[in-house]
């Protein structure tokens, strides 16, 4: 399989209030699409970036000083059947990575994994220095997503993001490093997702959180309240 990463603009971002449960979001996430895991997926690496060894072993570097709020490159994740295989990565510039579902796909439910080979190879730090928002056209969802500089990055820098934006509740196994192991001084202790942090660290990172993330957070809370108004 050859796997292109696409180009595009940052797409506008979403209130983080509950005004969003009125949105009748429908998401590209249709299962029938997905395609048997491919033992190869070639693809290209986005100009200025490049793979290399990093602390959980493989990670992507850029090449050139990226200022805060820089567009970086955007994800077009695809739908694959939901199974523990390996694969193996082949760069347009030689590089051959193995990754595997359980750690390097994103979860979808629904019997599904999505998949962008380059995605797939940033790392995690509750201090990253980037950060990803879901592409919307019109009230659709897309399986495109665009990195973003959340803080000047030099060069020679690992790109990281931050895995709570993105998960709300983990699956046992989705992280194998758990507590977090990130070293940094603002680390959350937990790889476990969004819901499992203190209500100070969900209010912080609320606003930078992904679509389905943000809606889960607020039908928990609105579930919290409904069940009071039953108690009383």
């Amino acid at each position: 399989m050859t796997h292109n990463t696409a180009a595009g603009p940052i797409p506008k971002s979403l209130p983080c209030t509950e005004e969003i449960l009125s949105y009748e979001f429908q998401y590209e996430d249709d299962v029938s699409e997905a395609v048997e895991c491919p033992p190869e997926i070639h693809f290209t690496i986005p100009e200025g970036f490049e793979i290399r060894r990093a602390r959980y072993g493989i990670g992507i570097y850029t090449t050139k000083f990226i200022p805060k709020n820089d567009y970086m490159f955007t994800a077009y994740y695809i739908p694959i059947h939901d199974k523990q295989l390996k694969v193996k990565e082949i760069t347009d510039r030689g590089d051959i990575i193995e990754i595997d579902t359980s750690t390097h796909f994103l979860n979808a439910g629904n019997g599904t994994y999505l998949l962008d080979p380059c995605a797939a190879l940033i790392n995690h730090s509750c201090d990253a220095n980037a950060n990803n928002i879901d592409e919307i056209i019109g009230m659709k969802v897309t399986r495109r997503s665009s990195y973003y500089a959340v803080r000047d990055i030099q060069p020679n820098e690992e790109i990281t993001i931050n895995y709570l934006l993105a998960v709300y509740e983990a699956p046992p196994n989705l992280h194998p490093i758990d507590p977090c192991e990130c070293g940094s001084p603002k680390c959350f202790g937990s790889m476990r997702g969004f819901k499992n942090l203190p209500e100070s660290a969900k209010q912080a990172l609320l606003p930078y959180t992904l679509l389905h993330v943000r809606v889960a957070h607020f039908m928990d809370k609105q579930k919290k309240v409904d069940k009071k108004l039953d108690q009383n």
